[in-house]
């Protein structure tokens, strides 16, 4: 079973049918996907697992300030430090078949991802987000501002 970083196991579950839609969805030779918050990089490599089990190359782009200090241990094909909102022009329009958004949740940044990375998706592809709502608080949950 492949492990998935700091998401639950149901919304693995649907992160795994998302991909199943991507496989389905595109005959192409490599999947483009963009992580945007990869602490550590668990998510993204069990990205990669999956795909690769699907017998389907995908190339994963990693986005991350860095700003938690945890090491990033997965190697991604690209690894971009910085903020996402600033990172966002290193992506070209509409080369992504998946972005999953699990950066800032605060609603601010959210709205930003939202603009900053839709029109890098393919007609067809999914833009995912991960622990978005008005249930996160600004300062809490290791969102928005210094934790000190």
């Amino acid at each position: 079973m492949i492990k998935y970083g700091l998401i639950s196991k149901l919304d693995s579950f649907f992160l795994g049918k998302t991909m199943d839609l991507v496989v389905d969805n595109f005959n192409e030779d490599v999947i483009n996907v963009t992580e945007i918050g990869v602490y550590s990089g668990a998510t993204g490599s069990a990205i990669k697992q999956y795909f690769y089990y699907k017998n389907t190359p995908c190339y994963i782009t990693g986005i991350d300030n860095n700003k938690d200090g945890e090491e990033i241990r997965f190697k991604y094909d690209n690894l971009i430090i910085g903020n996402s909102d600033e990172a966002a022009y290193k992506i070209p329009d509409k080369s992504q078949h998946l972005i999953i958004v699990e950066g800032c949740h605060c609603f601010p940044h959210v709205v930003s991802d939202f603009f900053c990375y839709a029109p890098k998706v393919k007609v067809g592809g999914y833009l995912c987000f991960h622990d978005t709502g008005k249930h996160i608080k600004p300062f809490k949950d290791f969102q928005h501002g210094d934790r000190e």
